[in-house]
């Protein structure tokens, strides 16, 4: 079999994908004029030597199998507007011109030997997902027009079967994208289902009057429909917008006897059939790149129609290799595992890098989690190394990149200083929502670093925490200082609080210490800067130097904007 058949399907399922919500059998005017037949029937060795003729069951007692979910398939009469023979009441109202006929095949002809599990690396099967509309009405009404046609020539009537009829939706989406008897992964139409014993497959016609008069033109189909030996055929049509054809009929015998129920209660449905289809070298890339990360991130083996769906985005480019990456890391699946940062790591490197980590690479990624950074963050960057374009090269996918959409994610300086804040004022590690909110306002210039440290510092949190001034500065230490209070510099601070000199004054006192720069600095971020002003610790007004309000008074050295904030106002006499 052509190994384009990959390329084919790929480009189809893209195209119908779009426009399977469009119904089918509108109007005989929608029909191209090309229409394509073929007939296969089973080696003679295989058929049953038996030539008693077995009666049909009579219609009372169809459905003995199907008192669930199952319809009881029934017969209805369609009858010819003359009294001529249905064959050629067919032959003349349904014209076969532009017909083509398949060759006659039968299971004397060996298959090209492609085998093996699609899940084997080492093989070049394919599953993927092929949507279609199944036409189960209009397909049943072939059922009517056989038996009327077999009853003239004095053969029994021919039964249903939900287990063939199963087998025939699968054949009519094959031929879609492989119309011959081979299937698309190389097997002989046979190995669908074990009780086939013959098939006739057609494209290019929408109503059951169509195919039959198309089949009946052909003396090899012709013969499977008035074959004596079978006693059970089902018929599926699958309704393909975007592909050759458009209508893809399979018609499906059996010397066995049919369980005369239907595979579904419903008319029509639109469905997504998982094919394997024989690819290319490219293709079982593909393939194996994605069992890799099903084997290396959920643990696991693939489930056929998982590997289908993904192998479909990263062949139609719809997803990168990124992309598919970060579907399992962040799937439920995934998630459920409850890994530590620690484990975390260990899978990235495995899977991204494709090696084992070291130990100062893996600790200074574990530092950024630690300090607030997303694990998509850290995923994002991982993707972004010369390790994973290589590995992405060598299975022929493209690498692409997620986007960072949290605030948190877009600056790693800003969140290590929020979290840091978190740590140090609230004594705990900081929440995303918290996160993204106060780095957003920093993004943003909305806030500066030492306004959402006050609003940390005076936040209820902090406020119920219900700590004494001398508790208050040692915070303050910690915060801006990064250290634990020499004894001289807590007494100073501590006497200005009990001798009443506000809580936001002291703030400020602190955050424009020099250890404070230090400490943004190393974050890639710089203390505010203004105009200088004095606050004094019983007034309500902010005065310049030199004011003679503040003569022989003690005063605290605020800039005019964070004097402002909290609470002060301009003194009368010297602004």
């Amino acid at each position: 079999m052509k190994k384009q058949v990959m390329s084919f399907i790929l480009g189809t399922a893209i195209v119908i994908a779009s426009v399977m919500n469009v119904s089918a059998l509108e109007t005989n005017a929608e029909m191209e004029s090309l229409q394509e037949t073929a007939e296969i029937t089973e080696s003679e060795t295989k058929l049953s030597a038996a030539e008693t003729i077995i009666e049909t069951k009579p219609e009372s007692e169809f459905g003995t199998e199907s008192d669930s979910e199952e319809e009881t398939a029934s017969e209805t009469e369609i009858e010819p507007e003359t009294e001529q023979r249905t064959e050629d009441w067919l032959r003349e109202n349904y014209s076969t011109e532009g017909g083509v006929l398949g060759e006659d095949v039968s299971l004397s002809v060996a298959s090209n030997g492609v085998s093996g599990d699609v899940l084997d690396p080492d093989s070049y099967l394919v599953p993927l997902v092929f949507p279609v509309n199944y036409q189960y009405a209009e397909a049943r009404r072939v059922l009517t027009l056989v038996n009327q046609i077999r009853a003239e020539y004095g053969l029994q009537a021919l039964t249903w079967d939900s287990d063939m009829e199963d087998t025939s939706c699968l054949r009519a989406a094959e031929i879609a994208v492989y119309f011959e008897h081979e299937r698309p992964n190389g097997q002989p139409c046979f190995s669908a289902n074990p009780k086939m014993d013959g098939e006739n497959i057609a494209a290019g016609v929408w109503s059951a009057e169509q195919v039959v008069s198309l089949w009946m033109n052909s003396d090899g189909h012709r013969a499977n429909i008035l074959s004596p030996e079978y006693k059970t055929m089902t018929v599926s049509m699958a309704y393909v917008p975007g592909t050759e054809y458009t209508y893809y009929w399979s018609q499906n015998f059996s010397c066995g006897d049919g369980n005369h129920a239907y595979l579904t209660n419903a008319e029509s449905s639109d469905d997504e059939v998982i094919i394997e289809v024989l690819g290319e070298e490219a293709d079982r890339q593909v393939k194996n790149f994605v069992i890799r990360l099903y084997e290396n991130v959920l643990g696991r083996m693939p489930d056929i129609g998982g590997l289908a769906g993904w192998i479909m985005a990263l062949e139609s480019e719809s997803n990168t290799g990124a992309e598919a990456a970060h579907g399992f890391f962040f799937s439920e699946e995934f998630k459920n595992k409850n890994l530590s940062n620690s484990e975390y790591l260990d899978v990235l490197y495995t899977t991204i890098l494709n090696r084992n980590s070291d130990e100062v690479g893996k600790a200074s990624w574990n530092k950024l989690l630690e300090g607030g950074l997303s694990r998509t963050y850290v995923f994002h960057g991982f993707c972004e190394s010369a390790e994973f374009s290589d590995l992405c090269a060598s299975y022929g996918i493209i690498r692409g990149n997620v986007e960072l959409t949290e605030s948190r994610d877009q600056n790693s300086g800003i969140t290590l200083f929020v979290s840091r804040l978190y740590s140090k004022a609230l004594g705990r590690n900081a929440d995303a929502e918290g996160l993204n909110d106060w780095t957003r306002l920093i993004l943003n210039g909305e806030s500066s670093p030492e306004k959402v440290a006050f609003g940390i510092l005076f936040s209820d949190e902090f406020k119920n925490k219900n700590l004494d001034n001398g508790e208050y500065v040692k915070v303050l230490y910690r915060v801006f200082m990064d250290r634990e209070a020499d004894s001289s510099g807590y007494e100073a601070w501590k006497e200005m609080l009990d001798a009443g000199w506000k809580r936001e004054v002291i703030f400020y006192g602190f955050s424009k210490s020099r250890e404070f720069s230090e400490i943004l600095d190393s974050f890639g971020l710089s203390q505010s800067s203004g105009e200088p002003v004095h606050v004094t610790r019983t007034g309500s007004k902010f005065h310049k130097s030199g004011c003679s309000k503040i003569n022989n008074v003690q005063t605290n050295i605020l800039l005019i904007q964070d004097a402002q904030s909290i609470g002060y106002t301009p003194c009368q006499i010297c602004n």
